[in-house]
């Protein structure tokens, strides 16, 4: 790679990058090419990696690769902006993507309200300081149609690292905006109708369960019977308080034996309770907790009725 000052009074680089074979064979150079002119400030121009960078010429290097207003909206284009130039790792960007970058769109026949794409140019892997540029991976990526709100774009915005949002495009036929997230994440996560809603009980039954399987895994307990009991509670269940959970044995600490009752122990539960919700993050807010262990030794039904019995207390003294 060679560096030169294109003028001796102006901060401006030229990056040439030398494209030839391993072997060494300089017959081999295929080009030179200008991969950017980057007018870097003082602080900056000699600083090779982008995150040292300050903001002002973040957002030099942002308008290099996507234009001084990608999206056509302001608010849009200031969210992306904030992004590129506060951001600590480039996961945490979000992108204008060029419509033309999907190839091989196909129709979601899961969810019907979606669209599986790969992007051609593909997502940010890390910091080239050779290239002064994004080294890019392709990927697999699902499509969204968004109409376009501000309170909506703002909730999306919250869950961004939770579904791998990668970024936003526009339709060039239908002019509608798309979110694009990593296909698999989301798949696995919220329904189209469920992923601009921030609170657990407003989501659909399906994205409920998926979250259960993404806080305790499919089959928490190995007993088939509990987890139907345990996956049927969560989605049915209106207040965090009447929530009947797994809890891994190894959460608790302290573990005691009463000195009443061989068969009841105290103990700290690390982990904590779950007493509300925060829509923010899309996880439960938790408090450690003394409580009480019991042996269990019924059948499935008992189990059951005990459920249900806990769950209607919970309607007869909050509700009736």
């Amino acid at each position: 790679m060679i560096i030169t000052p294109v003028t001796p009074h102006l901060n401006t680089f030229l990056i040439i990058t030398l494209s030839k074979k391993m072997d060494g064979d300089t017959s081999n150079i295929k080009s030179l090419k200008f991969q950017m002119i980057v007018k870097l400030c003082l602080g900056c121009k000699f600083k090779s990696n982008f995150f040292d960078w300050c903001d002002a010429c973040k957002l030099k290097h942002f308008k290099l690769n996507y234009d001084k207003s990608p999206s056509g909206n302001n608010e849009i284009d200031n969210r992306l902006k904030y992004y590129y130039s506060k951001s600590g790792l480039s996961e945490e960007f979000i992108e204008w993507i060029s419509y033309e970058e999907f190839k091989d769109i196909t129709h979601n026949v899961v969810n019907k309200e979606t669209y599986s794409a790969l992007w051609s140019k593909g997502c940010i892997c890390d910091w080239n300081k050779d290239k002064f540029n994004w080294n890019r991976k392709i990927k697999k990526v699902a499509l969204v149609n968004f109409e376009y709100n501000i309170i909506d774009f703002y909730r999306v915005l919250k869950e961004k690292e939770q579904y791998k949002l990668y970024g936003i495009s526009k339709d060039p036929t239908s002019h509608s905006y798309i979110l694009v997230f990593d296909d698999e994440v989301y798949n696995q996560n919220l329904c189209v109708k469920c992923q601009i809603l921030s609170n657990f009980f407003y989501w659909c039954k399906s994205c409920k369960l998926n979250h259960f399987q993404l806080n305790y895994g499919e089959f928490p307990s190995g007993n088939d019977e509990i987890d139907n009991i345990l996956k049927d509670h969560y989605y049915d269940f209106i207040s965090p308080k009447e929530l009947i959970e797994w809890i891994p044995y190894n959460e608790f600490r302290d573990i005691v034996l009463t000195a009443d009752n061989k068969e009841i122990y105290n103990a700290l539960w690390s982990k904590g309770c779950i007493y509300d919700w925060d829509e923010d993050k899309l996880s439960w807010i938790r408090e450690v907790k003394k409580v009480t262990l019991v042996n269990f030794k019924c059948s499935i039904n008992d189990f059951n009725i005990m459920v249900s019995y806990n769950l209607q207390y919970f309607l007869k003294l909050h509700l009736l």
